[in-house]
C-alpha cells in the first residue's frame, strides 16, 4: 500500500472519529471525497429500514447455560369460530371445557379428543349426501343440524362482531410493560448508582444500559430484560435474560439462565449457596442447580448428574412471583400472566464437552476431547475405532439418562433413537429425541429437550446455535397448526367431488337424451340439405330442459358452498394454511442448514428426522391443490351450467318476441283493412266494385291475400331460419 493511500485512510478513520457529519469537509487534498449535509432530502422511513436490517439474530452466551424457549398463539378467527361451535351444543360443551381443564391427563386428553370429534362432525356434515347417509353419530338429521348451526354462528361472524388479535396484542404489551415496572424506580431490580458504581469499579468496561429493558433498534414489539440485581456485590452471582418477540399472530419469550461457570470446573459454590433453593417438580422436591451430586459417585458426567427438572422457565418464574410483590403486604406475590395459547415449548442445556468426558479414564478423555478439537471442520470426525465407541456409549448414557422415555416395542427397555450430530461445522454435539416431554405428572408442558455439548464454540456463535434450534422448533409446531382437521377435510371433499361427478352425469343425460319431436339429440347439427328448423326444440322440451338445468346449478351451487365453507375450519384458510405451512418448512430448512450438520456414525441426524415432519406438511399442500383444482371443477360447471340456462331462456324469450309480432301485424293488418273498407264507403267504390266481373274480384281478393302472407311470412322466418336447434 502506497503512502497516499495509508494517508487517506488516516484521515478517513479520523473523520468518522472526530468531525461531525453536519459541515461539508474535504477528507484530503486531492481525494475530493466529501460529506454532504444529511439533513437533506431526509427521509421518514429510512431510520426504521435500518434499524429493521440490523436487529441481531442471535445474542453472545456464555459455556454454561439453560434455555427455554416458548411461542405463544393469539386466536385467530377460525380458533373462536371452532370455539363457538363448541359452545352451541349445549352442556356437553361446559364438560367439554371442564375436562381440558382439569389436572388429570387422561381427563384432560378425553376432553380433547371430544373437542376434536365434534369439529370434525362438523365438517363431515359438509358432505352431499349428509343429509340423506347416516353420518358419524348415525343420526340422520344430526348432519343437517350441525349445518345449520354453521350457518348460525357464520351469520354472528359480522365484522363489528369479530375480535381479532389486537386485543391479544395489547395485552402482550402490557404484559411487558408490567416487567419494565421491575427497573424502574424503587422497583425491585433497580440498580442504585452506588451499585452501578461500585460494579463498575471492578468491571470498568460495563454498559450501565445492561440493567434496565433494551429495544433493540427502537421497537416495542421486541424487548430485551436482564434480570440482573446488584446488591453491592463486586459480580453477579445469576445471570437471568429474556429476549421477547411480538409478532402479528403470536409472540415468543425466549430465557437464558447463566451461572458464569468456568471452562474447567462447575461453581461448586453455587450448589452450596443454594443447598436449601428448591423446587416442587412432579410432587417431589428437587435442587435449582444446574448440576447435582450424583447418588453414587460416578454418573454420566463424572460426580455430577444433569439437573432436567428445573428450567430457566422455572428461575424466570420464581424471580417474577418475587419480584410482583404487592406494596401492601410484600410476601404476598402476584403472578405474571402469560398472554396467549402454548403452542412450543423447548428446554435446552449447553455446557463444555469435558463434563461428559470426565466420567471416562483421564488418558482417554483427553485423546478424545484432542480429537473432537482436531475434528472441526472436518467432514470425518478424527477418532480410532475405540475413541469413537468410547464416545459413542458415554453419549448414549447420557441420551438415556435425560432422555428416559419407554420403548413401547419392548417391555423393559428405553427408546435409544436420538438425533445426535455435530453442528458449527464440529464445534458443538447436538443431543435431542425431539419428543414432548412433561417433568410433572399433570402433562401440561409438552416440551422437547435438547443437549448442546461446546466443544470449540464461541459466545456469539453459541447465540447463533441456540437461535437455530429455537426457530426450528417453533416452525415445526406452527407448520402443523390444524394438522388434525386435515384428514376429516379430505374425505369431505372426496365427497363433494362424488356430488360433482353426479352433477356431471346429470348434464351429460341431458345433452344425450333425444328429443320427443326429433330423431337426434340437441348435439345433432343439421347437415347439408336438412331444414334448419327440422330439429327445433318443442316448448315443452325447452321447460323439461331447463328445470333439469337448474336443479342441476342447484346443486352445483350447494358443493360450491360446501366446499368454501371448509376455509373457516383451517386458521387463515385452507390456501392461507398452505401457504404457512409452506413458509415454515422453508424456515425449518433454512435453519437446519444454517446449523451445518456432520454426521456421527451410527446416530440419526436432525436433517434426517425432520424427513417425517416434511411428509406431514405435504398433507396439507396436497389438500390444498386438491380444494383448488376442485373449485376450478365446479366453477366451469357452473359457468356451463349458466350458458345452458342462458341459451334456453334466449330462445323463449324470441318465441315470445316472435309471437308478439306476430300479433302486431295482424292488429296492423286489420286496422289496414278496417280503413281502406271505411274509404270505399266514403267515396262510394263499393258500387263499382260490385259491378266487375267475379274473376276480377277473385283476383284482386287473391293479391291482398297473397301480399299479406308474404309480409308476414318474410318477418318471421330470417330470425328462426338464424338460429340453430342448441348451439
Amino acid at each position: 500500500m502506497n503512502s497516499r493511500s495509508q494517508g487517506f485512510l488516516a484521515q478517513l478513520r479520523a473523520r468518522f472519529s472526530t468531525v461531525s457529519p453536519d459541515i461539508e469537509t474535504n477528507i484530503g487534498g486531492d481525494d475530493e471525497l466529501t460529506f454532504e449535509d444529511w439533513r437533506q432530502g431526509l427521509y421518514p422511513e429510512r431510520p426504521r429500514m435500518v434499524k429493521e436490517t440490523h436487529v441481531r439474530t442471535g445474542y453472545p452466551l456464555p459455556e454454561y447455560v439453560r434455555l427455554t424457549h416458548m411461542t405463544r398463539l393469539f386466536p385467530s378467527h377460525e380458533d373462536q369460530l371452532r370455539s363457538r361451535l363448541i359452545d352451541m351444543i349445549g352442556a356437553e360443551s361446559r364438560s367439554i371445557h371442564q375436562g381440558m381443564k382439569s389436572d388429570d391427563p387422561k381427563t384432560r386428553r378425553k376432553a380433547g379428543r371430544d373437542w376434536y370429534d365434534r369439529i370434525r362432525a362438523h365438517i363431515r356434515a359438509l358432505r352431499p349426501n349428509a343429509g340423506q347417509d347416516d353420518d358419524l353419530s348415525g343420526n340422520t338429521s344430526d348432519a343437517l343440524s350441525r349445518v345449520r348451526v354453521l350457518a348460525e354462528t357464520l351469520s354472528e361472524d359480522r365484522p363489528d362482531r369479530l375480535e381479532d388479535t389486537d386485543p391479544a396484542r395489547t395485552a402482550s404489551r402490557d404484559q411487558i410493560r408490567r416487567l419494565d415496572q421491575l427497573f424502574e424506580s424503587g422497583g425491585p431490580l433497580n440498580a442504585s448508582n452506588e451499585a452501578l458504581a461500585l460494579f463498575q469499579s471492578h468491571y470498568p468496561d460495563a454498559n450501565r444500559k445492561n440493567f434496565r429493558p433494551y429495544k433493540p433498534g427502537g421497537r416495542n414489539d421486541v424487548r430485551w430484560f436482564n434480570f440482573w440485581k446488584l446488591d453491592g456485590a463486586a459480580s453477579i452471582p445469576r445471570r437471568l435474560r429474556m429476549n421477547w418477540e411480538l409478532f402479528g399472530r403470536s409472540q415468543n419469550f425466549t430465557l437464558y439462565e447463566d451461572f458464569k461457570q468456568k471452562h474447567d470446573q462447575f461453581d461448586e459454590s453455587y450448589l452450596h449457596d443454594h443447598e436449601g433453593d428448591i423446587g416442587e417438580v412432579a410432587g417431589e422436591t428437587v435442587p435449582t442447580g444446574f448440576f447435582t451430586p450424583c447418588a453414587n459417585g460416578q454418573g454420566t458426567l463424572g460426580e455430577l448428574e444433569l439437573n432436567t427438572a428445573w428450567t430457566a422457565a422455572d428461575t424466570f418464574q420464581e424471580q417474577i412471583s418475587r419480584g410482583f410483590g404487592s406494596k401492601d403486604d410484600p410476601a404476598e406475590p402476584i403472578d405474571f400472566e402469560w398472554q396467549g395459547h402454548l403452542a412450543v415449548a423447548s428446554h435446552y442445556w449447553l455446557f463444555p464437552v469435558q463434563h461428559l468426558l470426565s466420567s471416562l479414564e483421564p488418558d482417554m478423555a483427553q485423546l478424545i476431547a484432542d480429537g473432537l478439537k482436531r475434528s472441526v471442520a472436518r467432514p470425518e470426525i478424527d477418532l480410532t475405532s475405540n475413541e469413537y465407541s468410547t464416545l459413542a456409549r458415554s453419549i448414549t448414557r447420557l441420551a438415556k439418562q435425560v432422555f428416559h422415555f419407554p420403548d413401547k416395542t419392548a417391555y423393559d427397555d428405553l427408546r435409544k433413537d436420538v438425533v445426535v450430530s455435530r453442528v458449527f461445522h464440529g464445534r458443538a454435539i447436538l443431543i435431542s429425541d425431539l419428543r414432548p416431554y412433561s417433568r410433572s405428572k399433570q402433562d401440561w408442558e409438552l416440551a422437547t429437550r435438547a443437549i448442546v455439548l461446546d466443544i470449540d464454540l464461541t459466545s456469539e456463535q453459541r447465540g447463533r446455535l441456540m437461535r437455530a434450534c429455537t426457530e426450528i422448533a417453533t416452525s415445526r409446531t406452527l407448520a402443523l397448526r390444524d394438522i388434525g382437521y386435515v384428514a376429516a377435510i379430505n374425505r369431505t371433499i372426496d365427497d363433494i367431488a362424488l356430488g360433482l361427478s353426479h352433477c356431471h352425469s346429470n348434464i351429460l343425460n341431458i345433452t344425450i337424451q333425444p328429443p320427443e319431436a326429433t330423431g337426434g339429440n340437441i348435439w345433432h347439427e343439421p347437415r347439408p340439405g336438412e331444414p334448419q328448423d327440422a330439429f327445433q326444440l318443442t316448448d315443452e322440451e325447452r321447460r323439461n330442459y331447463g328445470a333439469e338445468f337448474s336443479r342441476t346449478l342447484i346443486r352445483l351451487r350447494q358443493l360450491f358452498a360446501n366446499l368454501g365453507s371448509l376455509n373457516h375450519f383451517m386458521t387463515h384458510g385452507i390456501t392461507g394454511a398452505r401457504l404457512d405451512c409452506e413458509e415454515n418448512r422453508k424456515a425449518v430448512e433454512e435453519r437446519v442448514l444454517t446449523l451445518r450438520e456432520l454426521r456421527m456414525p451410527g446416530f440419526e441426524t436432525l436433517d434426517e428426522y425432520l424427513y417425517r415432519f416434511k411428509r406431514a406438511t405435504y398433507s396439507i399442500d396436497r389438500m390444498s391443490a386438491r380444494y383448488d383444482s376442485l373449485r376450478r371443477r365446479i366453477t366451469e360447471y357452473l359457468q356451463l351450467v349458466r350458458a345452458e340456462l342462458e341459451l334456453l331462456q334466449f330462445d323463449t324469450m324470441l318465441d315470445k318476441q316472435d309471437d308478439q309480432d306476430q300479433a302486431n301485424r295482424r292488429m296492423n293488418i286489420v286496422v289496414i283493412l278496417g280503413t281502406v273498407l271505411a274509404l270505399v264507403e266514403v267515396v262510394g267504390a263499393p258500387d263499382m266494385i260490385v259491378s266487375l266481373p267475379d274473376p276480377v274480384k277473385f283476383i284482386g281478393a287473391g293479391i291482398i291475400l297473397g301480399v299479406v302472407w308474404l309480409y308476414t311470412r318474410g318477418k318471421r322466418n330470417p330470425r328462426r331460419r338464424g338460429r340453430r336447434s342448441r348451439r
